[in-house]
């Protein structure tokens, strides 16, 4: 049965007050308590009533809000019933030595009733898991197509981890493309830059994102960012091989004359990018992802007296081969067409490509050759 979008969990992420405010109540019950029973209880077995409020708090919402008990019920069986009244003030050193072993027994107990509380909850969950697979692999059972089998796992995978789920397979047998084949929410889609990023995981057979050594999503974590300030910029790059700071790879529309200059300079002024040693920027046809390509581009269209600009300013303090710690230079370099108001009045050539019957008949070659 398809349950609406609205009811996937989510990991709870934030601070909860209501345990805190659950048991400030409490705590203020025990002391209208202890007040309707002071005249026929003394003041020591008062204690067992704020004793009672911490224990409840301890196994109502755990370890934190029964500490946060302990010390309020504390701070309010001194203020409202250890002589001085309505002071914070102990007079007799015997109400000392009962206030301490009062904490420490408040204590001891909330540690005890917070662990029975967790042993519950995780019994629980177990419980509720074993049950959860139960039914999953009774209604797997019950699957005959692949559709089915997709939005059986993609729904149970959401509810059990608490996440959106996105399940991605080849287009056909042997295709190479892989596309969104099921999803819960059943209306979830990925975004271009992240199925560009599966899609090189699955055809280059390696990771991607934190924690590997390639860092495709770093286009999805900072493009957008970048493009607030420059929207000209299409897409951009930070190789593996330049610690994700020394170089930077980066594709314009150019549309003036010195713009790739003064992208270079904006992004040496942008926050923790002021430390990028070196800046490519390319037209917008160029794949920065492709280094291959941007490499022969990079050896083809600069002239390094016109296209390069040297500066100095802050780097990494980590860089050991500037001159001193922190402060050294810069260099950037325009791989961009040239304008003629950039001073090349020549023709700029085109990109020549191999049509597809000759691609064909190269390849046809490496086999006769034994290539």
């Amino acid at each position: 049965d398809k349950v609406p979008a609205d009811d996937v969990p989510t990991r709870p992420t934030s601070f909860d007050p209501m345990p805190y405010v659950y048991t400030t109540g409490l705590i203020a019950i025990a002391i209208g308590v202890g007040v309707a029973l002071r005249q026929v209880l003394n003041v020591s077995s008062i204690s067992l009533v704020f004793l009672t409020a911490v224990l409840g708090s301890a196994a109502a919402f755990g370890l934190w809000p029964s500490l946060y008990a302990c010390i309020v019920s504390v701070l309010a069986y001194n203020f409202f019933f250890l002589p001085p009244l309505y002071t914070f003030t102990i007079a007799d050193p015997e109400n000392v030595v009962t206030l301490f072993f009062f904490l420490l027994t408040a204590f001891i107990a909330s540690n005890l009733a917070a662990g029975v509380r967790a042993q519950a909850l995780t019994a629980r969950n177990r419980a509720r898991t074993t049950e959860e697979l139960y039914q999953f692999s009774r209604k797997l059972a019950a699957i005959v197509s692949l559709d089915d089998l997709l939005w059986a796992t993609t729904y149970q995978m959401a509810a059990m981890l608490k996440l959106r789920v996105v399940v991605l397979m080849p287009e056909h047998a042997d295709s190479e493309i892989i596309i969104v084949r099921g999803a819960y929410p059943p209306e979830d889609e990925m975004d271009e830059a992240d199925l560009a990023a599966a899609r090189w995981c699955w055809q280059s057979n390696r990771p991607a994102g934190r924690g590997a050594d390639t860092l495709p999503g770093a286009k999805r974590l900072f493009l957008p960012l970048l493009k607030l300030t420059l929207p000209e910029v299409v897409d951009m790059n930070l190789p593996v091989e330049g610690i994700f700071h020394n170089i930077a790879l980066i594709s314009i529309r150019k549309r003036y004359p010195g713009q790739a200059f003064k992208v270079m300079h904006a992004l040496w002024g942008l926050g923790q990018a002021m430390f990028t040693k070196m800046i490519f920027v390319f037209d917008a046809e160029v794949d920065v992802q492709n280094v291959h390509e941007c490499l022969w581009r990079l050896g083809n269209n600069i002239d390094p007296e016109r296209d390069t600009c040297i500066v100095r300013g802050p780097i990494d303090v980590l860089d050991h081969s500037s001159r001193t710690l922190g402060f050294g230079s810069k260099i950037g370099f325009d791989c961009t067409r040239k304008l003629p108001a950039e001073g090349f009045d020549r023709e700029w050539p085109d990109v020549i490509e191999m049509s597809a019957d000759v691609k064909t008949r190269v390849d046809t070659l490496w086999s006769e050759l034994g290539i």
